[in-house]
């Protein structure tokens, strides 16, 4: 038996000036699935959810929902029919509580003015409850990590009656426990007839979560397809257009000689005993969780910030403190 298709993206046309970013794309989303959309950056994800999600409300082509053709002119219009996005950054106030930012600007009134505080709790709670969640409803977002935050942005989705939610690169800033946690309760929901939009350039976690897929290359439509149905060469193959072979050159032999030397890098209460070597030819990650230090650490070498010790050498030559 088919599931129930919810939402279905006809023909969907948006122009910027002079940049056509999306071009006759075309998308359907059923019950109880979790659909990826993949893609290289600028394929034309972010726009296309910007549409469903009621962001841009001028573009070509039909959104239909449930049979009946829409257009959402902003955001309140997607919740109307039961869609909702949880934004790669997420939208929290830090010093309100769970239950004020789950149901902040359409709180509960007594009367036609006062907010009624005891049943905001209540709503809360019964939510949380139904997802298994053992949050305080009176805690502030500020005191939760990224994956609890993540969860409340989800549970504020349901709380619309959403029946679509859109995840953004929900796990990139995540541990793996985490996005653990998170995959768990996608999978819970899902059996309960929510349908998810999952956008992610981590292709392990697309074919661990995905049940089907769409793939767009330079804002055109490529595919969709059932997850079962391809591998990760195919699909890679889909989103930049070439074998799989072609992807990664072969890597330049890296030169002897070391340009830029960092030894024992410290700014105070930001970062401690940082050291490493970049080589002439050589491209250096620095990678970490968020919050790691890597943006200080660049601001430090850069000279937008001063460090308290250790030594930076450019080309065999010592940087003084004064030179940063």
């Amino acid at each position: 038996m088919e599931k129930e298709t919810i939402i279905e993206l006809k023909n969907i046309r948006k122009e910027f000036p002079g940049v056509v970013a999306l071009d006759n794309v075309n998308m359907k989303i059923r019950a109880s699935e979790v659909h990826a959309l993949v893609g290289e950056n600028g394929a034309g994800k972010s726009t296309l959810m910007k549409i469903l999600s009621g962001t841009y409300s001028n573009y070509g082509g039909s959104v239909i929902c449930k049979g009946e053709e829409i257009h959402m002119k902003c955001e309140k219009d997607a919740f109307k029919y039961g869609i909702s996005i949880v934004a790669q950054e997420l939208n929290y106030v830090s010093e309100l509580s769970i239950a004020e930012n789950l149901f902040l600007g359409r709180e509960p009134k007594k009367g036609k003015v006062f907010v009624n505080k005891a049943e905001r709790l209540k709503e809360t709670q019964r939510l949380l409850d139904e997802m298994g969640l053992d949050y305080n409803p009176r805690e502030k977002m500020g005191n939760l990590n990224v994956a609890q935050r993540q969860m409340i942005e989800i549970l504020k989705s349901l709380s619309r009656d959403s029946r679509v939610i859109i995840m953004d690169e929900p796990t990139s800033a995540l541990t793996s426990k985490e996005s653990e946690i998170l995959f768990s309760k996608v999978n819970e929901l899902k059996q309960k007839g929510i349908a998810f939009i999952f956008i992610s350039h981590r292709l392990e976690e697309v074919f661990e979560l995905c049940d089907s897929y769409t793939v767009l290359r330079d804002g055109k439509w490529i595919a969709s397809g059932d997850i079962k149905d391809v591998d990760t060469d195919k699909l890679i193959a889909m989103m930049v257009g070439r074998d799989i072979k072609d992807i990664y050159p072969p890597i330049p032999q890296i030169g002897k000689d070391i340009r830029l030397e960092v030894k024992n890098l410290g700014r105070k209460d930001v970062f401690q005993k940082v050291s490493f070597q970049v080589h002439k030819g050589e491209i250096f990650g620095l990678a970490g969780m968020v919050g790691a230090g890597r943006s200080e650490i660049v601001e430090t070498l850069f000279g937008l910030a001063r460090a308290n010790e250790g030594e930076i050498i450019l080309d065999g030559k010592p940087i003084k403190k004064f030179d940063l």
